[in-house]
């Protein structure tokens, strides 16, 4: 009696150690994911902006594909935040309506490594009157 009232009751412990380490894992994985989104966001809206003083310079956006060498060319200098080259792709597309498209995207190889979330997060600029749309 007593020996399946103890087996019953490390059973019992170990289900419960067992789902709060569930809990805990998908509680932790929700914060990872926060931590990229909010790291991209930051990037994205710095290229925004970047891009917003090129516009009043230049009369045009610094449109630029998914390579860090391409974007360092068109926006020299900028400071991505806590995102980098290795875990995220940038770029800045422009429309035929003439808005910009800025995204940021996770980059696979980082994904499968589980150093970021997979997410794209966008911002567009539309030229008329720079005026931005997103996060």
């Amino acid at each position: 009696m007593i020996g399946r009232l103890l087996t019953t009751g490390l059973y019992g412990v170990a289900l419960a150690l067992g789902g709060a380490t569930l809990v805990l894992s998908m509680a932790g994985e929700g914060g990872h994911a926060a931590r990229d989104r909010d790291a991209a966001r930051v990037a994205v809206r710095r290229i925004a902006e970047a891009e917003q003083a090129s516009f009043a310079r230049h009369g045009r956006y610094a449109t630029f594909g998914p390579t860090e060498a391409g974007r360092r060319v068109m926006l020299p200098g900028i400071d991505l935040g806590p995102a980098t080259d290795a875990d995220f792709s940038f770029d800045a597309l422009l429309d035929r309506a003439g808005t910009l498209h800025v995204r940021a995207m996770s980059r696979a190889e980082a994904v499968r490594a589980g150093r970021v979330a997979p997410l794209l997060e966008p911002i567009e600029l539309v030229a008329e009157n720079r005026q931005g749309s997103g996060p």
